[in-house]
């Protein structure tokens, strides 16, 4: 009976484990960063860096910018005198226009879905 407790309580310490080092993994993600890459994005131009706060794409006199910022910043565009700024926090997104889901996001939520049942 003690043994058996024994791994349950093993089982439960496994899980949280596994939920931290996911969360920390979440917590970071990528971003492309280059100046004068352009749109069309050509990746060929741009570097990946860890990031932990938010990408960002700016478009400034015909010149394309992407870098990680190291702050959060809300996930939206904003134009102000001809330059135009975009944030947003998943991996790569800052490559292009169009929306990434991020692989790690649907990851967990499959994790959490599992250890919630």
């Amino acid at each position: 009976m003690i043994q058996k407790k024994m791994h349950h309580v093993s089982f439960w310490y496994f899980r949280l484990l596994v939920i931290a080092a996911t969360v920390t993994y979440v917590l970071a993600f990528m971003c492309y960063t280059c100046v004068g890459c352009g749109d069309p994005f050509d990746e060929s131009q741009a570097k990946q860096q860890s990031c932990h706060g938010t990408c960002m794409k700016l478009i400034a006199n015909d010149t394309v910018q992407r870098h990680c910022m190291g702050m959060p910043f809300d996930e939206k565009c904003s134009k102000v005198e001809g330059t135009e700024t975009c944030f947003c926090s998943t991996d790569l997104c800052n490559g292009s226009d169009k929306r990434n889901i991020s692989l790690i996001s649907v990851i967990m939520s499959f994790i959490a879905l599992v250890l919630l049942k």
